[in-house]
């Protein structure tokens, strides 16, 4: 989980416990990140944190469900039109215990987001225009801004009495209809009082300025602080090997690389590299590995069932060409089938995917 997770108040605990996926799916989730994409934990700016994912990997794309009941793995793998983005968007926050909520806009949902800055419309949708089972845009982030402002022991007296008050004397707030029940009504004198001293708490300058940051002293380091620390030392990643005629290539030792190629630090020690969509790559076999038939094997990890294969040159040469599948290996680490391949002491290993690849990961390369 986000380490700001045990530092939310109980009303924002509200916005991240009312996730709609099973517990196995948001712990898939949040495994898949610390594989695939451990980077994402961290973004530089708060409003990609985590759902940077839905640029990279769901896109928008016509979606394709591979079963019944449909899973958040499909869409991920799948992809989705702008709506099904966006209940992926809520489901990761959700699942790494940042709140959010959704935002439905006239012909499509979007959400909004919990950020340590305030909360943040996104994926095309705005405070103004948008409108979330019964409750509008505006009115959402009127609270939001109302609770942040005032100390909960003053936001309590203030507000939370003036909304009991109103349940017992004004009736059953479930029979009130959703569009209503933040609508000022003749016949709910309380209700309508607590709407108004909400609006004005919104408006008031308070004399001590609260920030939405979350922190402060957890039981447990969580994995991702862990991989922050990681990241910071920046350990160089293990050489290129050659033992009992076998070769082990960590795939940040490359040489030449062009395209949408990043290497990362990898979760748990080591680094990776990231094919974010089309590129090529090449590593070079050590002087002193024996020249002889090999088998390779990469240890890869993917999020998309519609995987191109990723071929594979020696020193460039069209007559070596091998296609290597890539499993679909829904966010762990897999080895692919093994291919042979004839290598002799340095040579060229030349990778590449074409245009229109989906995201792949890959820890070392295997000749054995």
């Amino acid at each position: 989980l986000d380490p700001a997770f045990p530092h939310f108040s109980v009303w924002e605990m509200r916005q991240i416990v009312n996730c709609d996926a099973p517990n196995e799916q948001m712990k898939w989730v949040r495994d898949m990140v610390m594989n695939y994409v451990p980077h994402i934990t961290f973004i530089t700016d708060p409003k990609l944190r985590y759902t940077y994912i839905l640029q990279s990997d769901v896109r928008i794309r016509k979606p394709t469900w591979t079963g019944s009941p449909r899973t958040y793995q499909m869409i991920l793998s799948g992809g989705g039109n702008q709506s099904i983005n966006s209940w992926f968007g809520r489901f990761i926050l959700k699942s790494f215990g940042l709140p959010a909520w959704g935002a439905k806009e006239r012909k499509f949902e979007g959400y909004c987001r919990w950020t340590p800055e305030g909360w943040e419309p996104m994926n095309g949708t705005t405070w103004e225009t948008s409108t979330w089972q019964g409750k509008s845009g505006l009115d959402f982030k009127v609270e939001v801004e109302a609770r942040n402002k005032a100390p909960q022991q003053e936001y309590w007296k203030k507000l939370v009495m003036l909304q009991a008050l109103a349940d017992v004397v004004d009736g059953d707030p479930n029979s009130i209809p959703d569009e209503e029940k933040d609508a000022l009504h003749p016949e709910r004198l309380w209700r309508s009082l607590s709407i108004v001293s909400m609006e004005l708490l919104f408006q008031t300058e308070p004399e001590v300025v609260r920030t939405f940051e979350r922190k402060g002293k957890s039981l447990v380091k969580t994995r991702n602080e862990k991989y922050l620390e990681q990241y910071e030392l920046d350990k160089p990643d293990a050489e290129i090997s050659v033992a009992d005629d076998a070769v082990t290539i960590p795939a940040s030792r490359h040489g030449f690389k062009s395209g949408n190629i990043m290497v990362i630090d990898s979760y748990g020690g080591g680094k990776q590299l990231n094919f974010l969509a089309e590129g090529a790559i090449e590593y070079e076999v050590p002087d002193e590995a024996p020249g002889k038939k090999y088998t390779m094997k990469l240890e890869v990890c993917t999020v998309s069932a519609k995987q191109t294969p990723l071929t594979l040159k020696v020193n460039d040469d069209d007559e070596s060409k091998v296609n290597i599948k890539i499993p679909y290996t829904t966010g762990s680490w897999e080895f692919t089938t093994g291919v042979e391949i004839e290598l002799d002491p340095g040579a060229i290993l030349n990778f590449s995917r074409p245009k229109g690849s989906l995201g792949l990961a890959i820890k070392k390369i295997i000749l054995e």
